[in-house]
This record gives structure tokens, C-alpha cells and sequence, in this order.
């Protein structure tokens, strides 16, 4: 499995704020292909359903592999976009700027404007509104 990134690192990042964004991403994985579950033919013989009964129980350890595998990975994924979103947040003056009170909501605004069209969107959005109390 690839290396975690921590947050401290991308802080420390000398790169553009997209060009981190980008950066982190390349730490994550890549999901795996799910298995394929066997079919029974219609007219089948006791020969088929004997063939059927070997390529369901190979089916059913390639897919609990499967499972396991899409599980860590999904969890390695999600720690990525959970740094990256406190990331964007250090990074736009959320938590310097803005008095706590409303931090909270003005990244709910920001997300709830920008997640569609991806992260760099919210932290556009996030930018943005940021503006609002700067003096």
C-alpha cells in the first residue's frame, strides 16, 4: 500500500494549493475490480451444475478478497480527503480569519456550493467567502 500523507506535510508543501490538491491525490489507490459471479446456464446437465458449484465457491473467496481489499482501500482514500479537506481549510485562513463561531457553517456553505464540481471548487468557495471577514 501506498505511503499516508499527513497533514503537517501538505502545510509544509511549497507547491500552489492546487498543485498539493493534485499531489495528495496521487497517494491514493486505485479501487479493485470486483469479481465476476458465475452464471448457470438455463438447460444445464449435472455436469454444468457441478462446474457451476466449483466456480461459485472459487466466486464467493475472490469476492470476500475482494471485499477486504475495497474496504482498506476505501479507508485509505477517505483518510486522503479528510486531510486534504483540513488542508484547504488551514490554508484559506478558515481557522485565522474567520471567528469560530461561524467556521463550521461557512464550510457547509463552501462545500454545499463548490463539492459537485470537486474539491478545488470548494476551496474557490471557501476563498471566497473567507473575503467576507477580512478586514
Amino acid at each position: 500500500m501506498k505511503k499516508k500523507i499527513t497533514l503537517k506535510y501538505l502545510q509544509e508543501s511549497r507547491m500552489g494549493v492546487m498543485d498539493t490538491i493534485d499531489h495528495a491525490r496521487s497517494f491514493g489507490l486505485d479501487y479493485p475490480i470486483q469479481p465476476n459471479r458465475p452464471i448457470l446456464v438455463k438447460k444445464h446437465t449435472s455436469e454444468d451444475v457441478k462446474k457451476y458449484q466449483e466456480e461459485l465457491s472459487e466466486y464467493e473467496i475472490k469476492y470476500s478478497t475482494y471485499q477486504e481489499e475495497y474496504e482498506k482501500i476505501r479507508n485509505h482514500n477517505n483518510d486522503i480527503e479528510y486531510i486534504l479537506e483540513e488542508y484547504i481549510k488551514d490554508v484559506s485562513g478558515l481557522y485565522t480569519i474567520v471567528p469560530k463561531q461561524y467556521q463550521d457553517k461557512l464550510y457547509a456553505k463552501a462545500y454545499s456550493d463548490g463539492h459537485s464540481a470537486g474539491i478545488y471548487e470548494v476551496y474557490g468557495c471557501l476563498t471566497s467567502l473567507i473575503y467576507i471577514f477580512e478586514e
